[in-house]
């Protein structure tokens, strides 16, 4: 990025004063917020102060109306796509003037001055630059004026080959978009590349934030190293600067659009969707029989809560009209049955909520999920704020209605969307790719504010039992998650998979609920400051260049605590080891599903995984609060807590964590009818295991503000505390705790003991037990344990298991041929497979893999150019209400598929296969585009 200094030369001032074009500025002195620069291009910018770290362009082109008899010059700075009456992206109370911000006029810049940041306007090319408050070289700089047109405005920001960029939504299967182009409108693409959510929002590695401010659909332009191309169909600009570091940017922002919609509790629980009121397929509307009576009925949503009770399965809320003319019958007992089961009801809307105040006030519905049906009826000019309304709509049908939080699910998102609701990625299909584009499709929605994001588990078609599990293992680690019924051959609820996918759903399930108070602390976090609860690596690692490389976006981080790299390849895949590609940034890490630890700064390079568990990974000094184990959190024993302890390897390191608890569902935490408590654990030498180890020291502080309804009295405190060494003795308050057993037959008898501890060698390679008598939040305790002074027993972690010579090049070949990346943008052709095969199978019935192909997306790489590929290929639409399918050049229907095989000798790098339709075929005509090329490349 060029140089741009605030002090030149007397001879470069005669050259700026004498070509200046921006002319003058109005006030001309003060401390005002608001200014305004007059340039001699027939265009005005205003300029105003917020804080000290952010501020607001806006310009406009002059034109001319007539008052009267008389020509008059104006500015129109007006968004012609914004209502003024409607939801706006700003919230009303955030405009406080903070700046106290100082003009000069000086060397050929008009230079803005707070305690943060320096803001200069070039008086020659009317461009900007924002550097920090000593003036180093710019943070931000426009590389030329802005661009308009009558229907744009293009805003051209300077970048170098370094700067990272993320933002703009919900962009599924991308990250960072430096080097890429991204779509700032709604395509309705729910898969890979489509942009379901999108926000006018983006943050830069270099230390800023920008928030275009408008309804307008825009395109922004990463491609060029040099610089960026940020342009939205508007004739006038009007954007928000944030300067700071991430969090700072993130706090800025949802400070001036609203903070993320605070979810009730038991939103953290799988939820579950189906139109339990049968529909004509006709008419779609609710079947009825001769006599009036319906087919099917609301209630019968009852039988399938029941059934997540029968079968031992977590479940906290069932949306009972998923459909589009599925209205709902008994809708009052139903809330009140399914609440007897643990559940919440939601309902479906494809238009207006014209019953809102008796479904949520009297009948007791909690959730809302709205359809593009409804929010689109804006038309173009309302595109982005009339869907903005119905959230604001929706969520004030929860909070005036009833004393309850907004539980609203959308599909069409912008910048100002998180206060209302969670941005659902849309109807997509279930499998390996869905997995792998939703990774960075959440996280980088976290980046632009929108805390809660997240799609069907496994889709809401296609799928099966392994990617569903899959699927469902990290979006256990994530915030809001449901599955969907009623689109699928295959039904979504948990409990209709077979063994063994069903026991390790439950026990992924169960855990998610014993990590409640974890999640629900970090939720809290989100609502107060916007910072993400799923975040990229980037976030909490800003320095690590492994961390801003997109080699680490297929893994995220929960808080700062809990690294989580989920699983997308099948086990005939990756053969019980999963992939190369796990990072553990510098730190030390322990494995959470078995204890070991783990040096970071490095990438695995094999890691053994079963269909019970996907990696998950915790920083060294982690202090995890827990529940029991529970089906749901109505249920949930809050009269115990636990807090996991995974010690630092810092001496004299001091580790702490807060607990935040409220009663979950009405709105009185905004009134301080909640309670947190903070946890210090201090400990020496605890990873190293030197020949001496002094004691560890865990403190509780009393709970901070005040209660809330149906918080316990009193609560007993459980401690797992993960060291290799055994202690000597446990105390509490300077009290010894009496010592149960160190055999592991003492399990039992420390569950009904008062208070006791005991150490378990075999539990994740040595875990400390320790229960204390029940006491009361607003009382402090200090826990100490002391190990003897010479640690002979200790036990030192294996490094992980390595695959076998055999296993490791069949692992390697099946990782080269990133089969993964082949298989994307699906679509669904009904009985077909797709089979890869070079000793290897990718996808095979009873599973069938479904894919299409757009453009030339499908690519194979292998470090051997000659490698021989064979690959069955099949294309598909629907044509006259039934699929079709289509083979060579001229793609006749119903023909057996073409069978391609590929041979890439040493000299060839490229070779493809164009498959084009048939113009004598009608069923051909509609298929074009379908597939247009396959290509094979060899690395």
């Amino acid at each position: 990025m060029k140089k741009h200094h605030l002090i030149a030369s007397a001879a470069v001032f005669a050259t700026l004063t004498a070509s200046a074009t921006l002319t003058r500025l109005v006030p001309e002195h003060g401390t005002s917020k608001l200014f305004t620069l007059k340039s001699d291009a027939d265009r005005e910018y205003r300029v105003s102060f917020y804080r000290p770290d952010v501020f607001r362009v806006e310009a406009a082109l002059k034109s001319f109306v007539m008052e009267g008899t008389n020509k008059v010059e104006r500015y129109d700075y007006a968004d012609k796509h914004n209502n003024p009456t409607n939801a706006q992206i700003l919230v009303e109370t955030w405009a406080e003037d903070k700046s106290g911000v100082k003009f000069a006029d000086k060397d050929g810049f008009f230079v803005f001055t707070t305690s943060e940041i320096i803001v200069s306007f070039d008086k020659t090319n009317e461009t900007m630059s924002v550097s920090a408050w000593r003036g180093e070289d710019p943070i931000f700089e426009e590389a030329q004026r802005l661009e308009f047109t009558t229907n744009s405005c293009t805003q051209t920001i300077a970048s170098d080959a370094d700067e990272k960029i993320w933002g703009g939504g919900q962009q599924l299967g991308r990250l960072m978009h430096k080097g890429r182009k991204i779509s700032i409108a709604c395509d309705f693409n729910w898969s890979d590349g489509g942009a379901p959510n999108p926000a006018p929002f983006m943050i830069s590695s270099r230390g800023w934030g920008m928030l275009r401010h408008t309804f307008a659909p825009g395109a922004y332009d990463f491609t060029a190293e040099d610089k960026s191309l940020l342009t939205h169909d508007e004739g006038r600009f009007d954007a928000f600067y944030f300067i700071g570091d991430f969090a700072t940017v993130l706090d800025r922002y949802t400070e001036a659009t609203g903070r993320p919609n605070f979810l009730p509790v038991w939103g953290l629980e799988l939820g579950d969707a189906d139109a339990y009121m049968t529909r004509e397929k006709d008419t779609k509307y609710p079947k009825q029989e001769k006599d009036g009576s319906f087919t099917e009925t609301t209630p019968d949503a009852l039988k399938v809560a029941q059934r997540y009770r029968e079968d031992d399965l977590p479940g906290g809320w069932l949306l009972v009209n998923d459909g589009y003319g599925c209205g709902y019958t008994e809708l009052a007992s139903v809330c009140d049955g399914l609440k007897q089961l643990g559940f919440h009801t939601g309902l479906w809307t494809e238009g207006k909520l014209d019953r809102i105040a008796w479904e949520v006030g009297t009948a007791g519905t909690r959730i809302q999920k709205l359809d593009v049906a409804w929010t689109c009826q804006g038309g173009a000019q309302y595109r982005y704020q009339y869907p903005l309304q119905c959230n604001k709509d929706t969520y004030l049908g929860f909070t005036t209605n009833a004393n309850a939080r907004a539980f609203c699910w959308t599909v069409l998102g912008w910048a100002g969307t998180q206060r209302y609701g969670i941005c659902w990625a849309g109807d997509e299909y279930g499998g390996w790719d869905l997995i792998k584009y939703m990774i960075p499709g959440v996280t980088g929605s976290a980046m632009s504010g929108q805390a809660y994001a997240t799609t069907d588990v496994d889709g809401i078609f296609g799928g099966s039992s392994e990617t569903y599990l899959r699927d469902l293992q990290w979006k256990c680690w994530t915030t809001a998650m449901y599955v969907m019924n009623g689109w699928s051959d295959v039904n979504k609820s948990p409990w209709s998979y077979p063994e063994p996918y069903k026991s390790h759903i439950r026990a992924a399930l169960k855990h998610k609920i014993r990590m409640t108070p974890f999640l629900y602390t970090l939720m809290r976090g989100s609502w107060e400051t916007g910072a993400p609860i799923v975040r990229p690596m980037a976030w909490n690692y800003p320095y690590d260049p492994e961390c801003l490389d997109e080699s680490t976006m297929y893994q995220f981080m929960v808080g700062t605590d809990i690294l989580v790299a989920p699983v997308y390849t099948p086990e005939k895949l990756n053969k019980g080891w999963w992939r190369k590609g796990i990072y553990l940034p510098y730190g030390d890490w322990y494995d959470y599903n078995d204890g070991r630890r783990v040096k970071g700064g490095q990438w695995l390079k094999a890691y053994p995984i079963d269909l019970g568990k996907i990696p998950v990974f915790v920083r060294a000094g982690a202090i995890l609060p827990m529940y029991d184990e529970a089906l749901t959190m109505s249920g949930a024993d809050k009269t115990r807590l636990t807090f996991d302890i995974w010690p630092g390897d810092i001496a004299g390191g001091l580790n702490h964590t807060r607990v935040y608890e409220d009663d979950g569902e009405s709105l009185d935490y905004a009134k301080g009818a909640w309670r947190e408590k903070f946890v210090l654990a201090e400990m020496y030498g605890a990873l190293d295991f030197p020949d001496t180890m002094s004691d560890m020291t865990v403190s509780i502080a009393p709970g901070e503000f005040g209660g809330y309804e149906g918080a316990p009295e009193k609560r007993v405190y459980l401690f797992d505390i993960h060291t290799q060494a055994e202690p000597a003795q446990v105390l509490v308050d300077g009290k010894e705790v009496m010592l149960l057993s160190t055999t592991k037959c003492v399990k039992d008898l420390f569950e009904n003991v008062k208070e006791g501890w005991w150490y378990d060698p075999d539990d994740k390679f040595g875990t400390l037990h320790v229960k204390l008598l029940p006491r009361g939040d607003e009382e402090s305790l200090q826990l100490k344990i002391r190990f003897p002074a010479e640690l002979v027993d200790r036990v030192d972690t294996p490094d992980y298991p390595v695959p076998s010579e055999a296993e490791a090049e069949e692992l390697a070949a099946g990782i080269s041929t990133n089969a993964v990346d082949l298989l994307r943008n699906r679509s669904i052709v009904d009985g077909l497979d797709m089979v890869v095969t070079n000793g290897l199978t990718v996808v095979q019935k009873p599973e069938p893999f479904y894919s299409k192909i757009r453009g030339h997306v499908a690519t194979h790489k292998d470090n051997d150019p000659a490698a021989r590929f064979t690959f069955r290929i099949f294309a598909g639409n629907h044509v006259a209400g039934r699929k079709q399918i289509f083979e060579r050049a001229n793609m006749k229907g119903n023909d057996a598929p073409q069978l391609i095989e590929v041979n890439l000798p040493t000299d060839v790098q490229k070779v493809e296969y164009e498959f084009t339709a048939d113009d004598e075929s009608e069923a051909s005509k509609n298929a074009r585009g379908v597939w247009k090329k396959v290509e094979y490349i060899a690395e």
